[in-house]
Order: C-alpha cells, then structure tokens, then sequence
C-alpha cells in the first residue's frame, strides 16, 4: 500500500502534466491557427494579383490590337496625312 503523502504527491504531479498538456494544446492550436489564416491570406493576395496580371495584359492586347486596325485604316486611306473615322468602342 501506498503512503498517503505519496499518493498526493503522484495526484499533483498527474494533474501538473494534464494542465501543461493542455496549455501546450492551445498555444499549438492558436500558432497552426494564425499560420493557417496567414497562408489563406498570401493565397488569396497571389491571386488577386494573378487576376489583376491578366487584366491587365487584356487591356493591353486590345489597345495594340485597335492601333493596329488605325494602322492599317490609316495606310488604306492612301497616306499619313488621313486621319481614319473614329469608331465606337
């Protein structure tokens, strides 16, 4: 049988571990939390950024393609000096 000090002690020790396995548990959860949020977050912004690139480069492709067709109006009507009828867009 057991002392009765010692059993007391070993009851404090058991419960000593499951409190900082609980503390560790939250701290843990809490750091994969924010570090999950963090990458959706630089997910979300590369994104973003990967829309707005090919937005971009669509607006340009349409602008050089309408200069092109001025271009080419522009040599058809026979000179630099003729200016095309402007079209609406």
């Amino acid at each position: 049988m057991m002392n009765p000090h010692r059993r007391k002690v070993f009851i404090m020790l058991a419960v000593s571990i499951a409190v900082m396995g609980t503390l560790v548990g939250s701290f843990l959860m809490v750091a994969l939390q924010h570090y999950a949020q963090r990458a959706a977050a630089e997910s979300s912004a590369r994104r973003t950024a990967g829309l707005d690139a090919v937005a971009d480069l669509s607006v340009a492709l349409a602008d050089h393609r309408r200069a092109m067709l001025v271009r080419e109006e522009i040599r058809l009507a026979g000179g630099a000096g003729m200016r095309p009828v402007p079209r609406a867009t």
